[in-house]
């Protein structure tokens, strides 16, 4: 039984791993200022001692890195979708009496991936 609402639950669900990120980053900024009011620890020693160059640097290089990313993963999720399975190759695991027919029964051990040929244009 198919479960569309799963499947649509897990693309709405793609922004989850950068929200991570940011609340991680606010939890450890948010963290820190305890120390700070109960004067175990110095303000100065709390803030950044970059520059605001150093920082602008900092933020566009985290920026770029995260778009890098982000592009590459689309690029070969839709290389793999475009391709769709591979419905022709043998099932790995399989008995060889079961090789080349469509509903063999029971389920595979490992799960296997589709890879993307790079060498053909489609």
């Amino acid at each position: 039984r198919k479960r569309p609402w799963f499947l649509r639950a897990m693309v709405l669900g793609g922004f989850l791993p950068y929200l991570a990120v940011w609340t991680g980053w606010w939890t450890r900024e948010v963290g820190r200022q305890p120390w700070i009011v109960y004067n175990i620890m110095r303000t100065y020693e709390g803030v950044s001692h970059m520059g605001l160059g150093e920082e602008i640097a900092w933020f566009a290089g985290y920026v770029v890195f995260e778009l890098t990313v982000w592009a590459g993963a689309w690029y070969f999720f839709s290389r793999v979708i475009r391709k769709g399975p591979d419905l022709e190759s043998p099932l790995p695991g399989a008995p060889e009496q079961y090789a080349d027919q469509e509903d063999a029964g029971g389920g595979l051990a490992k799960p296997i991936f589709a890879k993307p040929s790079f060498g053909k244009s489609y």
